[in-house]
């Protein structure tokens, strides 16, 4: 679970993951194992496997849209500062915090 939570967080990761074609062995996996669950057991159990879970976490990450930004956008970043501007305007806050602690 951590791996993929994890992964999830790096943006190329998806595009390994389909390069490397994971999404339809894990498919494959997941019917063969869907398969299995029609064949009756000898003890009346299901046996869920390790990998069910994580490999079902990967399969609904993958699903998920990808937001993307194009890199011309500039109508709805004419208003946004920038991130030195952000820095500054942070510094800015700290400074105001800081003095009216000290008058206190």
């Amino acid at each position: 679970h951590c791996a993929v939570l994890f992964a999830r967080a790096i943006p190329r990761i998806r595009t390994r993951v389909l390069e490397q074609g994971l999404v339809t062995c894990l498919m494959s996996c997941l019917d063969d194992f869907a398969v299995s669950l029609d064949q009756p057991q000898a003890n009346g159990k299901i046996d869920w496997p390790i990998w069910l879970a994580p490999a079902i976490l990967l399969l609904d990450v993958m699903a998920q849209p990808i937001v993307a930004f194009p890199e011309g956008c500039d109508d709805e970043t004419k208003d946004t500062p920038t991130h030195h501007e952000e820095l500054e305007l942070v510094r800015m806050e700290h400074r105001r915090k800081a003095s009216s602690l000290t008058e206190m």
